[in-house]
């Protein structure tokens, strides 16, 4: 992939505020509204907080919206020979609702961030992390278990294949081969959304970023998280475009059956990024559950 350097910002997409952890590394941040109530959304691979941007003017009383560009992502820090596990998405993501002082909250969390809510899940529940209580936990098609292997992920992995996909094809090729996999609706999805996944394909350090994220995606406590699975006691609410291709709908009626106190809403006509592909429908189903119990 061609990284630009000092890429101008479109009006579109600019940065917002940003959080530096304890090891230096920048998160940009998207904070909206005012109030007790915390919600904090997670993005899924190669997305950023602009996937949720249908959200960032909605309004529910007396809550806060924090939308973030998790590690190596968006706006946020791409560090070279860093750490890019789920482990450190989520002791990032942990550490920033700590410096907030936000105490309870509920987590949304698309993909692969929603593989980062269950790693914080976990970290709550396993190490009995009480001043952290997540009230509520909407997962939109996560790729929960191990077995789950997209090929793009095959792609990025192999040095060869990701050196091609990333260095020698042109950006409008990557995004469109990505709007193909990941929406039902391609033409749709090209005509709405071309221009910013084009657009964060090409933010300086997102080639390498990608690779490293690729190879650590896998969390070496995946046997762990799956595990806890059962222990979430919150109310659960699981989102699955029932055409998606990369993480079929079989895995969302397995992540419901281990959640205890979880429903599943099956989306017809979309792929893998419901809240942007049926978005009116999922913002329903979003808002809703955030405002009333399950």
């Amino acid at each position: 992939m061609i990284s630009i350097t000092n890429m101008a910002q479109s009006k579109s997409f600019q940065r917002n505020d940003t959080f530096l952890s304890k090891n230096h590394v920048a998160l940009n941040y998207l904070e909206k509204n005012n109030g007790e109530n915390v919600v904090v959304f997670l993005h899924g691979f190669s997305l950023n907080l602009f996937s949720w941007e249908n959200f960032h003017k909605e309004i529910i009383d007396n809550t806060r919206f924090y939308f973030i560009d998790l590690k190596g992502f968006g706006f946020s820090d791409k560090p070279k020979n860093s750490d890019y596990s789920i482990t450190e998405q989520s002791n990032l993501i942990i550490e920033f609702l700590e410096t907030k002082n936000i105490k309870k909250f509920s987590l949304v969390g698309h993909s692969y961030g929603g593989l980062v809510s269950l790693a914080i899940s976990n970290e709550i529940i396993r190490n009995r992390i009480d001043d952290l209580e997540i009230q509520k936990l909407i997962l939109l098609d996560v790729p929960a278990y191990k077995e789950i292997n997209p090929q793009f992920l095959k792609v990025l992995k192999n040095k060869f294949l990701s050196f091609f996909a990333l260095d020698v094809l042109p950006t409008c090729f990557i995004t469109n081969h990505t709007l193909k996999r990941t929406f039902y609706n391609y033409k749709q999805a090209k005509k709405n959304h071309f221009e910013r996944y084009n657009y964060f394909f090409k933010i300086q350090g997102i080639d390498y970023s990608m690779r490293e994220l690729a190879n650590q995606i896998i969390p070496v406590n995946i046997d762990e998280i799956e595990k806890s699975l059962p222990l979430i006691s919150c109310p659960t609410l699981i989102i699955w475009g029932e055409n998606d291709e990369l993480i079929p709908l079989e895995y969302g009626k397995k992540l419901n059956k281990k959640i205890n106190n979880s429903m599943l809403k099956i989306i017809k006509e979309c792929g893998h990024v419901p809240h942007e592909e049926q978005m009116l429908l999922v913002k329903e189903l979003l808002i809703n559950f955030l405002k009333h119990d399950i």
